[in-house]
């Protein structure tokens, strides 16, 4: 920091927390304390979710000691990167054992635990601290001495207060706005069903009415033979999380090399306008059809491919089977299984299809289409909003550690006058070295007595 606010000072962690402590010899060990592994930090909210109570003397070697107040930093990859840090408090009887893959922060008078913690979780801060970690390959941690020497900006204490305070109002807001942009894509799942429910009651009015197989030139699936051709050459295996509702999503991608010439890679291969749909699993009734033409994509076998004698109708029986008052309500009560759900090809034959004239169905698919392609802009507005909101509360606290957040108060006193005292009663209550002249003294001292 090249220039600090009125009142603010520089030190090392070092200076400000007793770093990695342990719980006083003299504990009484039969005392339950919380036991806290490192699943129970959330890294989203930075808070301890869960912890069991276990008898202290169960806890007491091989794990981390911290108690009420102390803040805890995952030091190994990725938590650290992921931000699992905490403020410790309701511990059982105050105090907790934990992972060892926690570095332990009990901060003195002159920095709040509150205060500390949102320093340690600025990605900027844990972007530093990734660079400085040693160790192997997914073994990765964040040595003590890097904490020790990592530089934090301090103000005086009652503008800490007023800081976090500020904090905390500006993180409830971003909670809210997190909330209700989590909403959105329901609205717009809901909506796109809306449209596609009016726009298809009205077009299929008078329209006759066909059993799905009536309308298809190929139903498969893929081999279950094909193992021994996984993850090898450039083809690519179609797999169930490939098939979204109305979207292909070609991202997920694993590669296989199939004989092209045998009958399997044949029948199982896809080509632009088939009607795919997941048939087992948790996905199952999911379907899209494939929008763009795609070289050497094969379905696996918990994919079908439904591929119509009439090419011109694929939009339409993709839109009809995904609208949940018509094709997608059939779907549902066709499928069979509790613990892994199934849908049978013959009974994606049997599901009912209404067909309007060509001039209809074209008319209605434009319309909805153009309605899609609104919602559409909306979801995109929405990705971008989610992708701020976490850069927003980095800038927030950039912000705080800056003094730029509130203004300072200058009745105040200086955070050098604290820190001065704790320096100065650290120094007082450390074991004085003594020299070897010195030792040699006492004793010819001794001697002499």
């Amino acid at each position: 920091m090249s220039e600090l606010p009125r009142g603010w000072v520089e030190a090392t962690l070092e200076e400000l927390v007793d770093l990695n402590p342990r719980h006083p010899s003299n504990t009484l060990r039969k005392q339950l304390v919380s036991f806290v592994p490192m699943p129970a930090v959330d890294e989203y909210s930075g808070a301890i979710t869960a912890h069991e109570s276990r008898p202290l003397d169960q806890v007491w070697k091989g794990y981390t000691h911290f108690q009420d107040g102390d803040v805890i930093f995952a030091k190994i990859t990725p938590c650290m990167e992921n931000g699992k840090a905490a403020i410790a408090a309701n511990l059982t009887n105050g105090l907790a054992c934990g992972s060892t893959e926690f570095h332990v922060l009990r901060p003195t008078a002159a920095v709040d635990a509150s205060y500390l913690w949102r320093f340690l979780r600025q990605q900027s801060f844990r972007r530093e601290a990734e660079r400085a970690m040693t160790g192997a390959v997914g073994q990765r941690r964040v040595p003590a001495e890097y904490l020790k020497k990592s530089i934090l900006p301090v103000p005086p204490q009652s503008e800490q207060v007023r800081i976090v305070a500020k904090l905390d109002s500006l993180r409830a807001r971003s909670a809210r706005a997190r909330h209700e942009l989590g909403l959105v894509p329901k609205l717009i799942e809901r909506y796109k069903q809306a449209i596609l429910a009016k726009q298809i009651d009205t077009a299929i009015i008078d329209a006759p009415e066909f059993a799905l197989g009536e309308l298809l030139d190929v139903l498969t699936s893929g081999s279950r033979d094909w193992a021994k051709y996984y993850d090898k050459g450039s083809g690519v295996f179609v797999l169930a999380g490939n098939v979204r509702p109305m979207a292909f999503d070609a991202t997920p991608r694993r590669f296989v090399d199939p004989p092209r010439d045998g009958p399997d890679a044949r029948r199982s291969r896809i080509a632009m306008g088939d009607i795919l749909i997941t048939i087992v699993g948790a996905g199952t009734g999911q379907l899209c059809r494939v929008p763009n033409a795609v070289d050497d994509y094969f379905v696996c076998q918990s994919v079908a491919l439904l591929r119509l004698t009439n090419p011109k109708l694929s939009r339409w029986v993709e839109l009809f089977l995904n609208a949940d008052a018509h094709g997608r309500g059939q779907i549902q009560e066709l499928i069979y299984g509790q613990g892994r759900p199934h849908l049978g090809f013959d009974d994606i034959k049997r599901i009912a299809i209404k067909i309007p004239s060509e001039r209809t169905l074209q008319a209605t698919i434009q319309k909805i289409e153009t309605s899609f392609a609104w919602l559409g802009k909306i979801a995109t507005e929405h990705a971008r909003a989610e992708a701020l909101l976490p850069k927003l509360d980095q800038a927030i606290l950039a912000k705080a550690f800056r003094g730029e957040l509130l203004p300072q108060d200058p009745n105040d006193e200086p955070a050098s006058v604290l820190l001065d005292c704790i320096r100065a009663e650290r120094e007082a209550n450390s074991p004085k070295k003594t020299t070897r002249r010195g030792r040699q003294a006492k004793a010819v001292s001794r001697m002499i007595e």
